[in-house]
């Protein structure tokens, strides 16, 4: 007969290796091991974050991502826990018109937190912004489900008055049906009443009517960047370099803002109050990081610096910009994040 505590031959009983704790990934806890691979409580790894096209998004997923997104616009908190706090703080990066260098690690260094903040929300580590290619959608992006109302709402539609519809594109005036007109600069200001921010309240204070009080949108007639041209240029030798990258990658995210969305979206300090505001930098950040990967796997060259970033800090982060550049990580084939 065995007996199940006598060693193998050759093993003494008090060398024989302990069990090794199994790896948990902690909590979102908004700390230093947030959602982070853990073993005995320290941290043994990464948190890798994944977005995916908004297209791509089932009902039940944006609607879990719908729901902390409106408990986060809800809270009276101080920076990063609340919408109204992200709003407050937007303004700092464009400052004196902020250095240009920091504009793409400005708001990835936001974007991430706003991850964060949904994360703890939802108790979800795997919970991550969707992104909208908005330039997929070039010719009349007012038709994209991003307008749907179980999505971002505030479908516009071409009125006929001043040409209307030309092909696909609207020639015309644009106005929101399903809106709710709205006193503010603009005469054609129209309250978002459907989608994600549909029965957000933005300021409790302003009077039934006032723009202030809701999501406010005001979208133009204008057709976007096709997307095969913008991949040409990023990937082209000419834009190689991080600044002049810089300057492509602002007049896409310039157009959507203050052309095809504008409204609230048209102005640095209310443009976050618009969830659009988010789904539309998540895309930026994804072009950002293609020309990041594609310039250091195909030049060799280091894309987490450039010469002026070195000596610049991140307005009211107080960061190094270089930190949330973020670097190439050839073993986990993603942009490193400081986190």
């Amino acid at each position: 007969q065995v007996l199940s505590n006598i060693a193998p031959l050759g093993v003494r009983q008090e060398d024989k290796p302990e069990p090794e704790e199994p790896v948990v990934i902690h909590g979102p806890d908004m700390g230093e091991r947030h959602c982070r691979p853990t073993r005995g409580g320290e941290p043994v790894g990464v948190q890798y974050r994944v977005r995916k096209e908004i297209h791509l998004w089932s009902d039940t997923e944006f609607s879990e991502l719908s729901s902390a997104m409106g408990t986060f616009q809800a809270r009276d908190a101080d920076y990063p826990n609340s919408l109204a706090s992200f709003v407050q703080v937007h303004p700092t990066c464009h400052m004196n018109n902020g250095p240009l260098n920091a504009f793409l690690a400005w708001h990835r260094r936001l974007l991430y937190d706003l991850e964060t903040a949904l994360q703890n929300i939802s108790g979800q580590c795997n919970l991550t912004l969707p992104y909208w290619n908005s330039n997929l959608e070039a010719g009349n992006p007012w038709v994209s489900r991003v307008f749907d109302p179980n999505r971002y709402g505030g479908r516009p539609v071409c009125s006929s008055e001043l040409g209307g519809v030309d092909g696909d594109a609207c020639t015309g005036n644009l106005s929101i049906p399903d809106g709710q007109p709205c006193r503010g600069q603009n005469a054609n200001s129209t309250c978002i009443v459907d989608g994600m921010a549909g029965a957000w309240v933005m300021n409790s204070e302003a009077s039934p009517g006032d723009c202030a009080r809701c999501v406010d949108r005001n979208p133009r007639t204008n057709a976007l960047h096709p997307f095969a041209l913008v991949m040409e240029v990023l990937s082209s030798e000419r834009f190689a370099r991080f600044e002049n990258a810089t300057d492509v990658l602002e007049a896409v995210h310039n157009m959507l803002h203050a052309v095809i969305v504008n409204g609230d979206m048209g102005s640095v300090p209310g443009s976050p109050k618009d969830p659009i505001f988010f789904l539309h930098h998540a895309y930026i950040d994804r072009l950002f990081n293609f020309w990041q990967v594609f310039n250091h796997l195909t030049r060799g060259l280091d894309t987490s610096t450039c010469e002026a970033c070195k000596y610049e800090m991140l307005a009211f982060y107080d960061e190094p910009l270089e930190d949330w550049m973020g670097a190439y990580d050839a073993e986990g084939q993603c942009i490193l994040l400081p986190g």
